[in-house]
């Protein structure tokens, strides 16, 4: 087999007729089988030939349905069109990251199957002047889905391009990862064997298929064993994550995943009672990857869905990356997530892990992604010296599922390519056992709840900011253990009072919520920006001297300000009791004289102690039990209340015959939890 299309044939003669079913945004199922999908995608690839796309051409998609989405990728890779499956979004944010993707290519077209697509966004032509050359070559595909003629497919190599990855969050320098033909049949041939897929296995993802997560696990993998696929959308998911649960119950999947925000999410905001207790007996692999994986929270969901007959072993840890396709290392066999406890001072590049016992003070615990399914691993200094098992180092990959390049990128692809084919991943951690653990990333990409955010893109953002001009600000991901995912913190060159940095605090977090729907976990003022002797900034130097704890005289002062300086953060005074009883325990843990409803508790100086001492204390006077984790998704008097009312008074089930009510509601909170809006409870 050397190509995706040499699949085909034996789809096409297949008489069971494998399908693929996308649930749409209503839960309805739409279906197609594979043969069908072979015709349809022939008829489109005539039409668009028709057009002028040809071979060679890039087409960047935008498209709001998963089956026109399947329907026009394989049009593309029939025709040796290559695809550019970007996420769906009409703002001025989405516009940027098409236009610094359109610089990238050569002959690129834009594709939608929103009517109004083009009128939505000529608005953005002003703002942006790559806009207009962008808009000029928009295609709707309602014009090009009538059945006129099957096209012949094109002669396609191994070596061809099959489809080019972006990351999601690339706006200001993306990098196009080149996925050939060859490279994601022997990614596809080693995930088989890795967790000895046949026949008889059913999928079913809620990965948008932009994410390589989505397109090459859940799309591809099943289509290459000819087996049915079930492809929701992941507003089902964020809306009701119950329905993940129930399709793979009333589906009968065996293979599904997620990444570790989606079992946590599960875990938080199910309430699921209904099934059997065999229910979930045939599911037999839950990919867990895409972003640091927890232990607790996978214990969780493991006890959470044992009742329905959730088996021991089916979470399956996972390492993997769009430079190598998808997975690197996995767990392939049915076990217990396994973690290593280690001291988290023993973490820079060449130290030997010290293990210790998970009660140590300093222990941190990481999470065994299992062992290579193809692509070699090794890891080394940050001179690419190999070093031995159990030292901590930076990850390379190597093989033939690993890409050769970022397209039209020579000089970005040999910063990371050596001559011997070994790529740089960014990632840190070390070997034990022949397994993988990862510790960290090298590289500075910020993944929030599975979306991936360059920490350029974030400081490109603040450059609309007119006090950037005069001074530094860099932005940085650092891990928080509570919520299992990293949170966005800025670092501020300032030298002044601290009575003068309140504004700058406010407008940035207005900037990003604003702009990116993001949440921002702290803003801290440093006398310097660390760089490197080519002055590239040291991000991880910020973040680690965060942690030690250099800032923190600095912060103290801020939070002195925001107490003593009326109208900082509050928009009232406390007026409920609960407001009063929240903001009286603030006080006191602080020894503060007022607390904002608006003051972020951060911003105010608490710590991971604090929030502890702030839990024990509200639980006690409140008599209700609150997850740590809570604290830190609503960090503010006012968030905190909204929180444990709805706590106390839950809303009642909204009856079962008023699916536009549920529908509408169900819209409105998935969009409070892509703003990460603290005041909703967000996943």
């Amino acid at each position: 087999m050397q190509n995706l299309i040499d699949i085909f044939p034996n789809h096409y003669n297949d008489p069971v007729k494998a399908t693929i079913t996308c649930i749409t945004d209503d839960q309805q199922e739409e279906q197609i089988s594979y043969a069908e999908l072979y015709d349809q995608a022939r008829y489109i690839l005539h039409n668009f030939r028709c057009a002028g796309i040809g071979e060679g051409a890039e087409v960047i998609f935008q498209f709001q349905s998963d089956m026109n989405f399947i329907k026009v990728l394989w049009a593309c890779i029939l025709g040796k069109i290559i695809p550019v499956p970007i996420t769906f979004n009409t703002t001025i944010a989405g516009v940027d990251k098409i236009c610094g993707i359109w610089s990238l290519l050569n002959d690129p077209f834009i594709i939608t199957d929103y009517s109004d697509y083009k009128k939505v966004t000529e608005v953005f032509v002003d703002r942006s002047p790559r806009w207009k050359t962008a808009s000029n070559k928009i295609f709707l595909l309602s014009e090009y889905l009538k059945p006129v003629q099957m096209a012949e497919v094109a002669d396609i190599s191994s070596d061809d391009i099959a489809f080019l990855q972006f990351s999601s969050g690339s706006t200001g320098n993306p990098k196009g990862v080149v996925n050939t033909h060859g490279a994601i049949i022997n990614n596809l041939s080693d995930m088989a064997a890795c967790f000895k897929l046949s026949g008889n296995d059913r999928f079913l993802g809620w990965m948008p298929l932009t994410h390589d997560l989505g397109m090459v696990f859940f799309h591809m993998l099943p289509f290459y064993l000819n087996v049915p696929q079930y492809l929701m959308q992941p507003m089902n998911f964020m809306a009701n994550p119950a329905i993940w649960i129930e399709r793979m119950a009333a589906h009968g999947i065996t293979v599904s995943g997620s990444p570790n925000f989606g079992f946590k999410y599960v875990n938080e905001n199910t309430q699921i009672r209904s099934l059997p207790p065999t229910a979930l007996s045939s599911l037999r692999i839950l990919l867990n990857g895409a972003e640091p994986i927890s232990p607790a929270v996978c214990e969780r969901f493991n006890n959470y869905l044992r009742p329905f007959g959730l088996a021991e072993g089916v979470i399956r840890p996972v390492y993997g990356l769009a430079e190598a396709t998808l997975v690197v290392t996995a767990t392939c066999e049915n076990t217990a997530v396994k973690a290593y406890t280690i001291d988290r001072n023993k973490q820079n590049i060449g130290d030997q892990v010290e293990f210790t016992d998970p009660g140590h003070t300093d222990a941190v615990a990481f999470v065994d992604v299992g062992q290579s399914i193809g692509t070699e691993v090794r890891i080394t200094d940050e001179q690419g010296v190999p070093l031995k098992e159990g030292r901590v180092g930076i990850i390379h990959v190597k093989g033939p599922a690993v890409t050769r390049s970022y397209y039209n990128l020579p000089v970005e692809s040999a910063k990371i390519i050596n001559a011997e084919g070994w790529l740089n991943t960014g990632d840190a951690g070390f070997l034990y056992k022949d397994n993988l653990v990862i510790t960290g990333r090298m590289k500075e990409m910020i993944i929030v709840h599975g979306q991936n955010y360059y920490p350029h893109d974030l400081d490109r953002v603040l450059e609309e900011l007119e006090w950037t001009r005069s001074r530094q600000v860099v932005s940085a991901g650092i891990y928080n253990e509570e919520l299992a995912c990293d949170e966005i913190f800025f670092f501020v060159v300032y030298n002044g009072d601290m009575e003068g940095f309140i504004p700058l605090v406010n407008s940035t977090r207005r900037l990003i919520r604003a702009r990116l729907g993001l949440e921002i976990g702290r803003i801290v003022p440093v006398k310097r920006i660390p760089k490197t002797t080519s002055g590239k900034i040291r991000r991880y130097q910020l973040c680690q001297e965060y942690k030690q704890g250099l800032y923190d005289s600095e912060l103290k002062k801020l939070a002195d300000i925001l107490v003593r300086v009326p109208g900082t953060g509050m928009l009232r005074q406390a007026e409920t009791q609960l407001e009063k009883d929240i903001a009286g325990i603030c006080m006191e843990l602080l020894g503060l004289e007022r607390v904002g409803l608006q003051d972020n508790f951060f911003d105010l100086g608490y710590s991971s102690l604090t929030i502890t001492a702030f839990k024990v204390e509200v639980e006690a006077r409140l008599g209700i039990a609150i997850e740590k984790a809570q604290f830190y998704r609503y960090p503010t008097v006012r968030s905190l209340t909204a929180f444990i009312h709805c706590l106390k008074h839950p809303v009642e089930d909204e009856p079962a015959n008023d699916r536009k009510e549920i529908y509408d509601k169900a819209r409105k909170k998935l969009l409070n939890h892509i703003r990460q809006v603290r005041i909703v409870k967000p996943g």
